[in-house]
């Protein structure tokens, strides 16, 4: 840090010129990649996962001041902006140009829709649950379409990148949980973290249907030819580049989330205990 102050005002200003010249190139990717809609539906997933902690931690008792909360933890509003910020500076040195090149392209902005459409979808569970039967029927028929999806997976860091953000959630809601008073003293930074990781085989797994079923329902209308091409893509230094800056970005800001809901829990917890 210190060496950033003592750097020339001159150098100081190119970077912002720099900065202000790639940030519509971000604007761009994020509106190529569908991210308002994306957190419009993060939202409703949100509500979703905020009624299902309703009935673990408070037996369904919550009220409205809960459901507050959560909406206002998950508000698009206040997550985008704080998204692209990350998102902008992990993309910094990338060759924007390239993604764009191709996620604007017609192939490219069709199967982004496809994602976005299986995303809309899979709010509904019921949709979901059978998603996740055509997915478990591929795998026992062993569907030639299986090697094009575990190959995507395996390139784009899928699943060890999902269970890694979602450990790091896991960790945060138990810290926030911890801040507000709602677990016992003894629970220090060690034994969250051995609940954490106890967890993880659960988390594998579940990560593991989701993605397979979410994969298999984007990409059902596409030919193997397509979506080699869309897998290549991401193999690229560019899609590897963009990837690693969306997992991290969407890291840091719901690793956040998961704080804010602990904080949220534990203070609900203190008011039904008095």
């Amino acid at each position: 840090m210190l060496l950033r102050i003592l750097r020339s005002v001159a150098l100081v200003l190119s970077l912002a010129s720099a900065a202000a010249a790639a940030e519509p190139q971000t604007d761009a990717l994020a509106d190529a990649l569908a991210l308002p809609e994306l957190f419009d539906i993060m939202s409703e997933e949100g509500a979703a996962y905020g009624r299902d902690l309703e009935e673990d931690l408070f037996s369904g008792g919550g009220g409205p001041r809960w459901h507050g909360e959560v909406a206002q933890i998950y508000d698009p509003e206040a997550l985008f902006p704080a998204f692209m910020k990350s998102f902008a500076a992990e993309l910094e040195g990338a060759d924007t140009a390239t993604m764009l090149d191709y996620l604007t392209s017609g192939e490219g902005a069709h199967i982004v829709r496809l994602e976005i459409s299986a995303r809309r979808a899979f709010l509904d569970d019921a949709v979901r649950d059978a998603a996740e039967a055509r997915a478990e029927e591929l795998s026992v028929q062993d569907d030639p379409r299986l090697a094009h999806l575990d190959r995507f997976i395996a390139s784009a860091d899928l699943l060890e990148g999902n269970v890694a953000n979602a450990l790091n959630g896991s960790l945060a809601f138990y810290r926030g949980l911890a801040e507000s008073g709602a677990l016992p003293e003894g629970l220090d930074e060690g034994a969250m973290l051995a609940q954490v990781w106890a967890q993880e085989p659960d988390i594998r797994e579940e990560t593991e249907i989701w993605l397979l079923s979410y994969l298999a329902t984007s990409y059902a209308p596409l030919g193997d030819e397509e979506l080699a091409r869309y897998i290549d893509f991401y193999e690229t230094e560019a899609g590897q580049d963009l990837n690693r800056a969306l997992f991290a970005a969407f890291d840091r800001v719901f690793t956040d989330v998961s704080h804010q809901l602990g904080l949220a829990a534990g203070r609900q917890l203190a008011g039904q205990d008095l």
